[in-house]
């Protein structure tokens, strides 16, 4: 039985970090999950501010860069509700909610 240590394990980036485009405080979320394994890695840049922030997360948006560039594109995973969350908040104070109605 051939055994992988800890060298041959690439780590995952984080899911959803803090970041930066330009001068504007972005959330970024990396896919760390898809069918279409090209799509894992891709990156939504959200912009955020103080306070008053509400975005849609979901099968279409947020839009995702692939890793190489190239055409933004939502998760288009059928498994995925449209609606599935939304985040609310700024700041340091973020919270996410499952909209009424919509499914898991």
């Amino acid at each position: 039985m051939t055994t992988t240590g800890d060298e041959d394990t690439l780590p995952l980036p984080p899911a959803a970090a803090p970041a930066r485009v330009g001068s504007e405080a972005c959330l970024l979320l990396t896919v760390i999950f898809h069918p279409d394994i090209d799509r894992i890695g891709a990156r939504a840049w959200l912009p955020v501010r103080e306070s008053g922030v509400c975005l849609q997360l979901g099968r279409g948006e947020p839009g995702f860069e692939g890793a190489g560039g190239g055409s933004v594109l939502g998760l288009e995973d059928r498994y995925i509700s449209r609606h599935a969350l939304t985040v609310r908040g700024g700041g340091e104070r973020w919270l996410l909610e499952r909209p009424r109605g919509s499914s898991r």
